[in-house]
């Protein structure tokens, strides 16, 4: 599972799937972004986003408080063929 944004509610939206067995990655690419978020991949390109989901299904979370930010986030991704939005 991919989930855009890599702060705060991130954390949060992780806690859900404490439970399930799943491979977490998150997507940040804005210029603060690092290499990983409380030991989880962090992917920073759309580039790299649509190689993760090579073999996988293609669906995400978004993870941020802003509305813009999870319009921006939504679009970018659902955009470029990346994938479709579990929850926003």
């Amino acid at each position: 599972m991919l989930i855009a944004g890599a702060s705060g509610h991130a954390k949060d939206l992780l806690l859900c799937f404490k439970e399930v067995e799943v491979n977490i990655v998150f997507f940040d690419d804005s210029k603060n972004s690092k290499d990983n978020f409380i030991g989880f991949t962090v992917i920073d390109s759309l580039e790299l986003a649509k190689k993760y989901f090579d073999d996988k299904e293609k669906y995400f979370c978004i993870a941020t408080g802003s509305p813009n930010s999870k319009f921006i986030l939504n679009s970018k991704l659902t955009n470029t063929g990346i994938g479709e939005t579990v929850t926003n």
